[in-house]
């Protein structure tokens, strides 16, 4: 394989890309002869099976490829750790496939039950199409990346010959130059000098990007366009302050419609009650962000001074459209900032500017936003920092930034200090020459969220948030499940301990006993009925059962947990991506408030259909496609020896890594961090010189 020609290679990996399009095409339908079925827990339900499936397989089918293609290329590696992250990753693939293709069905893995038939019946199913494919594309993919390692290699050569042709002048003139250009590139960090490299002065890059495209000649259409795309260019490298206002002001009136359609805002059950608590009309509890509830509060306070909460509620939509559009304008600039093509980075633009996904978080008053806005940023600070040398990673101008980002994620989910604990903690640890920096930046994060969280949130909170409830949303599941499937097989002391742990009255219990409750997908139904105080007051009785079920259904708590988690990373689970509904208030607002009504209608796709109508375009929507897509980044950076810049990454996998205890299954808002740094992670994996 290593001694193919490039060509050869390319037709080899297209090879590959379709046996794997056929071995799913003839999967889907023999699926389709049966129809499609879909168990909720102890009943199944057949539905047609429709083209969209195949749609977005053949799209990541299609995915891995391209990761083919482009390691044979463009890769120049051979050592023995990149081919093994390259054949980790697609292995990964192939099991995340699998395991998420019978939880979608099933919401259990029957790979895991004892019937013989069953098993074979499953194995074959799942495996014998997709196990096959990912194992092939990562023997591919390794002998790709050993080829283009080799091709280096020449190239060098070859290039190491030239140069020791040039005369005596111009090698003067070329160790001269080298010295400035040393001098210059000091700064440039892991990513060497080119893309993403030095910007002392920023002349560089703006020189080359204002110089206009070649083969810009021609007549008519061809002509005009090459013009104005020459215009462009020269707009972007001369005018940055103004090109960087044009791009914010352009994000702002993109967010226009989402704002008619849901004037005046998308108010969900837990704004609504953050809202409540602003305006002191219910009890001030630490549940929610005390950092956004302030936020709400200077909004709803000064509407109400007017006579209008509806009116103080559609400014800060405004405020959050302004403010998110200049979090995104942020990161372009800096994308600029680091030599990313032009084209790129208006393609990151556009994502930002076009896809309904941001649009509508722009006016969702939840506090999920601005923490998500608050990590990509961090992310992009982290990136700034990292990309140069330690002895040039700047003065105070780099690193209060990064502070400020940081405490947002802090401050506006209780997740966001653990995720902030596992980011500190890997580049203190790996960040060599910036650890006293990093150290620094997590000690004053650490010391002001204690102080907002402590003796701030002691004074002005009612009550303290219920944290661990909140908590225990998986472990509640394993054991709901378990307690659901072998519920005669309990000891008496074990049912008496369950019923006085989940005790609390809520209308799932006055509905249907304790055994019935478990939903594979929602821990809200049991992890409601926890009585905080008693299991406070019994944990190492509450420890030992937890322990002692996992032990006699091992299989009840691996389905809990896994029905529980893997929307999170399988790209095709099926949830909508965010909220369209105006929840119950004390002030009014509802639908009928919508200046739009029909954009309304016609946009309400966006928060609800968009996993499944449309083929492809549904994968951006998809929360298992962006961890995905931040799983490839990184891997694509231990591979081209850039693993510092992975480190950038390392809020998002904290973010993710809580989100797998939350209480739904593929919460879209918990992880709308991955989606918001998506440009920024992929264009820095993919600029990132090998």
């Amino acid at each position: 394989m290593t001694n193919l020609s490039r060509p050869a290679r390319r037709a080899v990996a297209l090879a590959a890309g379709l046996a794997g399009t056929v071995s799913l095409s003839t999967n889907l339908v023999r699926e389709t002869w049966g129809g499609f079925r879909y168990r909720t827990l102890d009943t199944w339900e057949t539905v047609p099976l429709d083209g969209e499936f195949a749609g977005n397989d053949v799209f990541l089918l299609a995915i891995w490829a391209g990761l083919t293609l482009v390691a044979a290329r463009a890769l120049a590696v051979t050592s023995r750790r990149a081919r093994a992250a390259a054949a980790a990753l697609a292995v990964a693939a192939a099991l995340a496939e699998t395991l998420g293709a019978a939880l979608n069905w099933d919401n259990s893995l029957h790979l895991l039950v004892s019937s013989k038939t069953q098993l074979a019946k499953t194995a074959i199913h799942l495996t014998g199409y997709w196990v096959i494919f990912y194992i092939v594309f990562a023997l591919l993919l390794a002998a790709c990346l050993k080829a283009g390692g080799q091709a280096a290699r020449r190239r060098e050569a070859t290039a190491a010959r030239s140069a020791g042709q040039s005369d005596a002048g111009q090698s003067d003139a070329g160790q001269s130059g080298a010295g400035q250009s040393g001098a210059g590139q000091s700064g440039a960090g892991p990513l060497g000098a080119g893309p993403l490299g030095p910007d002392q002065t920023g002349q560089a890059v703006q020189a080359g990007e204002a110089t206009p495209a070649k083969g810009g000649g021609g007549t008519g259409g061809a002509g005009t366009a090459s013009a104005a795309w020459g215009w462009l260019r020269r707009q972007w490298g001369q005018h940055r302050r103004r090109f960087v206002f044009g791009i914010w002001l352009t994000l702002c009136l993109s967010r226009v419609p989402y704002l008619l359609a849901w004037y005046p805002a998308v108010l969900t059950v837990d704004a609504e009650n953050q809202l409540e608590q602003a305006l002191g009309e219910y009890p001030l509890f630490a549940h929610h962000s005390l950092a956004h509830t302030a936020a709400l509060a200077v909004f709803g306070q000064a509407g109400r001074a007017v006579g209008s909460v509806t009116g103080g509620l559609a400014a800060y939509s405004v405020f959050l459209i302004m403010a998110s559009s200049a979090a995104f304008a942020y990161v372009l600039l800096a994308l600029k900032r680091w030599g990313i093509p032009a084209a790129a980075v208006l393609g990151a633009g556009a994502f930002f500017a076009l896809n309904p996904l941001f649009g509508m978080y722009s006016v969702d008053a939840e506090k999920d936003v601005p923490f998500a806005l608050g990590a990509m940023c961090l992310v992009t600070a982290l990136v700034e920092v990292l990309r140069r040398r330690p002895e040039f990673s700047g003065g105070p101008g780099r690193w209060i930034p990064l502070v400020a980002f940081a405490l947002v994620v802090a401050l506006w989910r209780s997740n966001g200090i653990y995720a902030l604990a596992l980011a500190f903690a890997c580049l203190v640890i790996w960040a060599k020459g910036q650890r006293r920096q990093f150290l620094a930046a997590a000690a004053i994060t650490g010391a002001l969220w204690a102080l907002v969280t402590g003796p701030v949130s002691a004074a002005l909170a009612e009550a303290p948030g219920d944290s661990l409830r909140e908590s225990l949303s998986l472990p509640v599941q394993q054991v709901a499940r378990a307690v659901h499937e072998h519920h005669a097989q309990l000891t008496d002391q074990e049912k008496r301990l369950i019923a006085d742990i989940f005790s609390v009255e809520t209308w799932v219990s006055q509905s249907m006993p304790f055994e019935d409750a478990y939903y594979p997908r929602l821990s809200d139904w049991v992890k409601n009925q926890i009585d905080s105080e008693y299991l406070s007051a019994h944990k190492a009785e509450a420890l030992e059962l937890y322990f002692e079920l996992g032990r006699r259904y091992p299989k009840s708590y691996i389905n809990a947990a896994l029905a529980q988690t893997f929307g999170y990373w399988y790209p095709e689970a099926i949830e909508h991506a965010s909220q369209s509904y105006q929840a119950d208030n004390p002030w009014g607002i509802s639908a009928d408030d919508s200046l739009a009504p029909g954009l309304r209608k016609a946009m309400t796709w966006a928060a609800w259909g968009s996993p499944r109508p449309v083929p492809v375009v549904s994968m951006f929507f998809s929360i298992g496609f962006y961890f995905g897509l931040t799983v490839l980044a990184a891997t694509a950076l231990v591979i081209k020896r850039r693993a510092r810049l992975a480190l950038a990454l390392t809020p998002l996998a904290g973010i993710w890594g809580t989100a797998l205890l939350s209480p739904g299954f593929a919460e879209f808002r918990y992880v709308l961090a991955l989606a918001c740094a998506a440009p920024v992670v992929a264009l820095v994996a993919w600029r990132a010189r090998g």
